[in-house]
């Protein structure tokens, strides 16, 4: 294949720019229907890739006769900026020719990303961080079994959740993913790693410590992150609740319908809404977290010795928390009333979280 020689590579391809000549192979192809007040149009987008990357693209023409996989030339394109990426753009101006003999082994680029920008708007990133918590399971998939890898990826900015299907992950190894798949699942970000992604163990260290952050600043899911604040109110529901010993779901009544025979367990739970100046936010957060903060241990917990109730439990949380400034450590998770911090960990602002926390606001005021 001998390319002609006013043609571009799409990795050499780095700002807005007319007169586009390139050769590419059709990765994905979509023909779409506008309506508008000036009528009724047909328009076409998809992804195109050459041996240097790949690079999304719009054509208001295009042959009927391609189809994903062909090999073709685009002349006098042009290339300019939407939602932050490059696209290609093809109008009545520009050529189209299929090079059905033409074979092109694309590399596929991806955007990277740290952490805490991860989203499902680009489905599909490149990105740094350390694993943690692995746990390695087997399942039977169409016959053959298949080796997952389930833990954490973290980096300096945040934590999000990570599987690894028959991609064997090291604990605490440092690792660049290069097309992993971002998605969520009950409000939870989470980061895939399969066959097709190209994964690498590098020698970086990652400093992790508190990830501090402002209310005003989040609007994703992202886990492992700090907010310091004050808890200004107690949800009425906070308190003593009651669970299955055996399924472990919520009881409203003594007995669990399913199990009634079985004696239920004593859990505790709270919700609050913590303001740091910036915003608020609502916060979750169980008996781990509650039981250092109230005093409690598990024999006080014990639903055949226990004399505590739901009143002096909804007490002791309404002390410990209301109007106190607090630092709370957790992952947050997205709903349809919005985000939601599930905390880990709750402690008394300290001396050494005040200094991170002026750090902070010196670096975005800078």
């Amino acid at each position: 294949m001998i390319p002609d020689m006013s043609q571009v590579k799409i990795g050499d391809i780095k700002a807005a720019t007319e007169n586009v000549d390139v050769r590419v192979k059709v990765l994905s192809l979509n023909q779409r229907e506008l309506h508008n007040q000036r009528g009724d149009s047909i328009y076409f987008s998809g992804i195109v890739g050459d041996d240097t990357g790949t690079i999304s693209f719009t054509a208001w023409t295009f042959p009927s006769a391609i189809r994903p996989g062909d090999v073709i030339d685009i002349n006098n394109a042009y290339v300019k900026e939407f939602n932050g990426k490059l696209r290609l753009y093809v109008d009545s101006r520009s050529e189209v020719i299929l090079r059905p003999k033409d074979e092109i082994e694309v590399r596929r680029s991806y955007r990277e990303f740290k952490v805490k920008d991860l989203n499902t708007r680009d489905a599909y990133v490149s990105v740094k961080g350390r694993v943690s918590g692995i746990r390695v399971t087997e399942q039977e998939r169409d016959g053959q079994k298949v080796t997952i890898y389930s833990g954490y990826l973290e980096d300096e900015t945040g934590r999000v959740r990570l599987t690894s299907f028959d991609v064997p992950l090291v604990e605490g190894g440092v690792y660049q993913f290069e097309g992993a798949r971002v998605s969520e699942y009950n409000g939870i970000l989470r980061v895939t790693v399969q066959n097709r992604t190209r994964v690498s163990q590098v020698t970086e260290e990652i400093s992790m410590g508190k990830r501090y952050y402002s209310i005003s600043e989040l609007n994703d899911s992202i886990g492992g992150i700090t907010l310091t604040g004050f808890a200004v109110t107690v949800g009425e529901k906070s308190g003593i609740i009651y669970r299955c010993s055996v399924c472990n779901r919520v009881i409203e009544e003594v007995r669990c319908p399913d199990h009634p025979i079985d004696v239920p367990k004593m859990d505790i739970f709270a919700y609050f809404t913590l303001d740091d100046g910036t915003g608020t936010v609502q916060c979750t957060c169980g008996r781990q977290v509650l039981m250092p903060l109230l005093g409690l241990t598990d024999a006080d917990l014990d639903f055949t010795k226990s004399r505590l109730d739901t009143r002096t439990i909804s007490g002791r949380i309404e002390a410990a928390l209301l109007g106190r400034a607090i630092s709370v450590e957790g992952d947050l998770t997205k709903g349809t009333n919005g985000l939601t911090l599930r905390a880990r960990s709750i402690s008394y602002i300290s001396k050494d979280d005040l200094k991170e926390i002026s750090i902070m606001i010196q670096e975005e005021i800078s």
